[in-house]
């Protein structure tokens, strides 16, 4: 059983998007997104969880715990420089995004992410984020007990700072 009538959007008269994916309609008719069919991978042995692990590695046959936008994540950017390289979106990471030391960001909900987004009055807000940020920013590269600790809690501040502004782009 398939859709029809108003719950599609016709591509051809092969394929069709559902109805609810009208901006995914207009990346393609824009040409930044393929539809690609009868994607597979040799030998599948019909095991959801075998199959889930060959998709999120992209190594068949093989046990991994590195997924495959993790890898393309850490060639993206290998000293972990920018802030914002992968974000993932929804409750739980993707195993696809594991990779050591790729830090991806995981939002649940965008208005929602950062820190002290239920705070009330917009001053109080900037003032402990002031207080945070002047937290995490080391007085010098020697001495730190734990640099990487500051270095974290830094670029969760730009990423929050970042995806915040993301929709008005």
């Amino acid at each position: 059983m398939g859709l029809s009538g108003d719950n599609v959007i016709p591509v051809d008269d092969r394929i069709a998007f559902n109805s609810h994916m009208v901006p995914f309609n207009h990346l393609y008719d824009e040409g930044k997104l393929a539809v690609l069919m009868g994607i597979g991978y040799p030998e599948p042995n019909r095991s959801h969880f075998r199959s889930m692990d060959n998709w999120h590695t992209a190594e068949p046959g093989v046990a991994s715990s590195e997924g495959w936008l993790g890898k393309t994540t850490n060639a993206i950017d290998p000293e972990g420089k920018n802030a914002v390289t992968a974000v993932n979106f929804g409750r739980g990471m993707s195993r696809a995004l594991a990779y050591p030391d790729v830090s991806v960001a995981s939002v649940g909900a965008l208005e929602s992410y950062g820190l002290y987004t239920g705070l009330a009055g917009a001053s109080n807000r900037d003032a402990l984020l002031d207080t945070v940020s002047r937290i995490y920013r080391p007085m010098s590269d020697e001495g730190l007990p734990s640099l990487r600790l500051l270095q974290t809690g830094r670029g969760m501040l730009d990423v929050a700072d970042t995806l915040r502004s993301a929709p008005e782009k």
